[in-house]
């Protein structure tokens, strides 16, 4: 591995600083857009999260009779959840005649039973309700496609969309420029959420995401695309092919075949798909089968699940899938619905899933989306009827699938609904676990991290010594579309840039913050959402953070802070990777054996670091981890608590020390995989212990 190559301007010692002058010019309000893992790619108009451990419906019985007239009900076919070992020989002799879901039905005991009426349906229905083999019985539920999606999709390739196709496969840009897709430049969606510079971080690469919807077709634009095997639950077979174009156009979004000089980008096109077809080339389907495809895909290895599609009422038996797939690690994310009123359909609205509501290209709700307290985001969904980016297309979503009603034929067509937002933030989440991030609560706070993980990453190095006021505070640098925030306590530095969304384009100032301030911001507006900064266009030295209404102001340290950002080296041709978790319990275990505040000695060799502390009388205490080393073997110590704190910040599994030489600053930054490129856009600079000899 070649030493490593940095922004900074040449080597030093973080204990010697030079000053700088400071300068506050003129800035108007702007939002800041946190960049904070892949999460906060999501373009958020609410991160209003009810998430927390998946919770089960308290009653088994939520379909009541009376219920039936005013929603999409069967009344005739009951849906039973029989407990997963209740025998076949209970099914036999308990007087029903359970008809299978699917073959799926001999694994999660999920049945339809018929009758010939809604009266003994209904008297049915209270006595399984008691049955202690039951789980859940419900009536029969459908779900769907909104029919005003639909429409818009069985006319995006008519006379007024316009075929896509000829263009979309015509030659790349021949400047080479990354993605080289003909048609990414029409993809406004993709740039909102932060490609390509996310796609810098990582791609979902090992990701399996389950698109349960009307099937996906292997289109051209599908091509590099990896998929594993999915199930047909219209048909009761392994081909899972669309016959709708819905699906296909979804799972386009999520993983399309990306840098082949063909079409349209996808957001993580390492992943791979599952196709899972719940719904006919009607685009409705039984939500018995929907809640199959969510017990199949977690069993099968899904880690993301994407559902494009919804119904009005809540079924036992879903509510059961959704636990069961959330209680093995599955992140489950879903549409609103476009109904443009504020109830959240199922099932979005279900606890444990994600809701996704639909922004346009001005980042405003869209006129069809749902809105509630159940939503936990919001991501690009389009607007066909406008063109506000002005490049004269429909602002709709872009991808490549068959077309709905000609589905012999494929072209590069524009939808829009809740049913597009989900799969972008499918695609994040695919990013986001891609990173290292498999939890499903750990997703959900990764996804909704806000301007406290950010500010946390770069506090940490503020100094507390109130008699040295100029380092107390965290200078903020704005370049245009960039943020840097840096912070020193004369022993170790950090540095985070974070895009964000500037109201007035080519802006260059800067501003030093209190630490303090930033903490206050972090803890009291840093779980609302986007925050705005507005610096005084006068000598009233003030800045102010708003944020869901609230808002707080401060005075800016007034002086000259020093020049930090040339102690960072320019090549560094030592570097080791650790994994980031072990690492920072075994420095906490040896620490805590040896007397406070001695150093702990990090010994690199190939393969291996040897962890010790404390010398002579003093209590010891050593650790071997595996490491991956390039460069030559070195020894280093650090303050404990310096390292720890540094460490504790990083959320990737890995993480990478670059080194000159022992004596000089190490730097640390994250990394996703052992054999993978560390992510610079977060750098903690930390000053060694001088050992003896």
């Amino acid at each position: 591995m070649p030493p490593r190559k940095s922004r900074g301007s040449g080597g030093g010692d973080p204990a010697l600083f030079e000053g700088e002058p400071y300068n506050v010019d003129m800035m108007s309000k702007s939002r800041l857009v946190p960049w904070l893992g892949f999460g906060a790619t999501l373009v958020a108009v609410a991160y209003l999260w009810h998430g927390g451990p998946s919770r089960m419906p308290a009653d088994k019985k939520l379909a009541q009779a009376d219920e039936v007239a005013a929603t999409d009900l069967d009344p005739t076919r009951l849906i039973v959840d029989f407990r997963d070992d209740v025998s076949a020989e209970t099914l036999a002799n308990n007087g029903f005649t359970e008809i299978p879901i699917s073959d799926y039905s001999a694994k999660d005991r999920l049945y339809r039973i018929e009758f010939p009426n809604a009266a003994e349906a209904a008297a049915a229905l209270a006595r399984l309700s008691r049955d202690p083999s039951v789980e859940f019985v419900d009536y029969e539920s459908y779900a769907s496609i909104s029919p005003d999606e639909q429409t818009q999709e069985a006319t995006a390739a008519g006379p007024g969309g316009g075929s896509m196709e000829a263009e979309c496969q015509a030659a790349a840009d021949p400047g080479g420029s990354f993605p080289n897709d003909a048609c990414y430049k029409y993809q406004w969606h993709m740039r909102q959420l932060g490609m390509p510079d996310a796609w810098k971080r990582g791609n979902g690469k090992g990701v399996v995401v389950a698109v349960i919807d009307t099937g996906v077709s292997k289109v051209a634009d599908l091509g590099e695309t990896k998929f594993v095997d999915g199930f047909n639950f219209i048909g009761n077979n392994a081909n899972a092919a669309d016959d709708h174009g819905h699906g296909t156009h979804v799972a386009g979004t999520i993983a399309q075949s990306t840098n082949n000089k063909l079409g349209v980008a996808g957001i993580a096109y390492g992943a791979s798909i599952m196709p899972l077809k719940v719904l006919s080339a009607r685009g409705s389907g039984s939500v018995a089968g929907i809640a199959q495809a969510i017990r199949w895909a977690a069993d099968h290895g899904a880690n993301v699940i994407n559902m494009s599609l919804g119904g009005p009422m809540k079924m036992g038996s879903m509510a059961n899938a959704v636990k069961y797939a959330r209680d093995k690690g599955v992140v489950i994310i879903a549409a609103a619905g476009n109904d443009g009123r504020g109830r959240v359909g199922y099932p979005a609205a279900y606890p444990g899933v994600v809701a996704v509501a639909a922004t346009q290209f001005d980042e405003s709700t869209t006129f069809y989306s749902n809105w509630g307290k159940e939503i936990d985001v919001a991501a690009p969904g389009g607007n066909t009827r406008v063109d506000q980016n002005g490049d004269g297309k429909p602002d709709g979503v872009l991808q490549h699938t068959i077309v709905p009603g000609n589905t012999s034929q494929t072209d590069y067509l524009w939808f829009m609904g809740t049913s597009m937002a989900s799969p972008h933030t499918a695609g994040v989440a695919a990013l986001i676990m891609g990173s290292g991030i498999r939890k499903p609560d750990a997703f959900l706070n990764a996804a909704s991290a806000t301007a406290a993980q950010t500010i946390g990453q770069v506090i940490i190095a503020a100094s507390k010594d109130d008699t040295l006021p100029i380092l107390t505070g965290v200078r903020m640098e704005i370049e245009d579309d960039l943020i840097t925030l840096l912070a020193t306590d004369r022993y170790r530095l950090a540095m985070r840039e974070v895009p964000w969304k500037p109201a007035t384009p080519g802006i260059s100032t800067s501003a030093l913050v209190k630490a303090k301030t930033l903490n206050e911001v972090a803890k009291t507006l840093g779980s609302s959402g986007d925050i705005n900064i507005a610096l005084a266009d006068d000598d009233s030295r003030l800045i102010g953070f708003e944020s869901g209404g609230r808002t707080t102001t401060s005075l800016l340290v007034d002086g000259d802070y020093p020049k930090i950002r040339s102690l960072f080296p320019d090549s560094t041709p030592i570097h080791a990777t650790v994994q980031t978790q072990e690492l920072v319990e075994a420095v906490r275990r040896v620490s805590l054996v040896a007397e406070r505040n001695t150093p702990v000695r990090l010994a690199f060799t190939q393969g291996q670091l040897h962890l010790d502390a404390g010398t002579g009388e003093d209590a010891q205490a050593s650790e071997e981890l595996e490491a991956q080393l390039s460069g030559e073997d070195i020894t280093v110590a650090f303050n404990p608590h310096y390292l720890i704190e540094g460490l504790s910040v990083i959320e990737t599994k890995f993480v990478r020390f670059s080194f000159t030489t022992a004596p000089k600053p190490a730097m640390i930054t994250a990394q996703n995989d052992v054999d993978g490129e560390d992510q610079d856009d977060y750098r903690y600079l930390v000053m060694p212990v001088r050992l003896p000899n």
